[in-house]
């Protein structure tokens, strides 16, 4: 692992989610807490603040936690948004492009630290998958066949 400087740090932000509410709803959100942080740590970023929002579907838009982290970066707070999975975020492809082009205008990433963006939350066909890795920024698949068709 590379030393890296505060200077050098990379201010993120982390949003984790869970549906229901309840012991069981606790431990999935610790789980999801434990392992972003445990990324973040790795990879030298100085956290700016974890934003948990309990007991409400990744279908709603309106979300406190949620709503909080958008108020942050469009005053620039962060650099980047850690997930545990993009679902945590958004549960569709209308939710999820419109949270991903918000932070993108801002200049900021969005990072599932346990596995690619699902195929199932934003329609991606799986031979399209091949430039969305595990812990690698991730955006809605319109920019995504943008950027592709750039480089090709």
């Amino acid at each position: 692992m590379t030393k890296t400087t505060k200077k050098d740090q990379k201010r993120v932000a982390i949003y984790a989610r869970v549906a229901s509410s309840g012991v069981v709803a606790e431990r999935s959100l610790a789980r999801q807490l434990d392992e972003i942080r445990k990324h973040a740590k790795e990879k030298g970023h100085m956290v700016f603040k974890e934003y948990c929002d309990v007991g409400i579907s990744g279908g709603t838009e309106n979300r406190p936690a949620l709503d909080q982290l958008r108020k942050d970066a469009n005053r620039g707070c962060f650099e980047e948004v850690l997930l545990q999975t993009s679902e945590r975020l958004a549960r569709g492809y209308p939710l999820m492009a419109l949270f991903l082009d918000e932070l993108e205008e801002r200049g900021i990433s969005c990072v599932s630290v346990a596995k690619p963006v699902s195929l199932l939350c934003i329609g991606i066909q799986e031979e399209d998958l091949a430039g969305m890795q595990e812990g690698l920024p991730f955006k809605h698949p319109g920019r995504y066949e943008a950027n592709r068709a750039k480089n090709e």
